[in-house]
């Protein structure tokens, strides 16, 4: 099989991920080699040959410390609050079946009552190591503006060597419309039990900059504004400022 066609989870290992599974979610009926039975994760990486590739959403104080010592390169995205809370709260009815209302959770992501927060903390931490060689931090927004730019910036970041050509397939390959469509990435085999908020939430849903408009109250709105600007206040951090 084709690295391509394997499923992310096997070629991508989530780091954390069987710290994050409850014990019930493995009631369903899993082969042996399934990247999501405990356990496996961890067989995955230790197998799998230098150099690895490996995802997580842990905050710097939450990494292994040997990440400071070894410093493998790490390519961090950051995307504007607003449109993590959204993102965060269908993802969390998807696959973590949560039942409550959207003011729920934007009440509970600006407190950092959600897994992964603080959120503020999160970014700040690795803008701080930007200028760390073996650091890459970039922006969902600059993705969605001019993808090929990015593509090849991780490029050279990664010491690869592509050409036009090869950029543009890239591109195009990492797109929104092409991973939504791509079984061995979209994670449409895992979720929760079924309930009716869930039914038709796709786990690539939009992909949108600004999406935040069609779900957020001017209330809501204006508590993004003030939290940020208590946590960016007196930060060189330059985006999401003017919310």
């Amino acid at each position: 099989m084709q690295e391509i066609s394997l499923p992310l989870m096997m070629r991508f290992p989530f780091f954390e991920w069987d710290s994050m599974i409850p014990p019930d979610f493995m009631d369903k009926k899993l082969c042996a080699d399934d990247p999501c039975l405990p356990g496996n994760t961890w067989k995955i990486m230790a197998n799998m040959s230098s150099p690895r590739t490996i995802k997580s959403h842990l905050q710097v104080p939450l990494l292994p410390k040997q990440m400071w010592e070894v410093k493998p390169k790490i390519i961090y995205v950051c995307r504007d609050p607003r449109d993590v809370c959204i993102s965060y709260y269908f993802h969390s009815v998807k696959l973590d079946g949560y039942k409550k209302e959207l003011s729920d959770f934007v009440e509970l992501f600006l407190a950092d009552m959600v897994p992964f927060a603080p959120f503020w903390s999160h970014i700040l931490d690795f803008w701080r190591r930007r200028d760390q060689e073996n650091i890459l931090f970039v922006r969902f927004e600059d993705m969605k503006e001019d993808l090929p730019s990015v593509v090849q910036k991780v490029a050279d970041f990664l010491g690869k060597q592509l050409s036009a050509e090869e950029v543009m397939k890239i591109a195009d390959h990492c797109s929104f419309g092409s991973m939504s469509k791509n079984k061995a990435v979209n994670n449409e085999s895992i979720a929760a039990p079924e309930s009716e908020k869930a039914k038709g939430l796709k786990f690539m849903r939009k992909g949108k900059v600004g999406d935040w408009k069609n779900h957020l109250t001017d209330t809501q709105i204006k508590a993004f504004k003030e939290w940020t600007f208590k946590h960016l206040e007196g930060s060189d951090f330059p985006y999401y400022q003017g919310l």
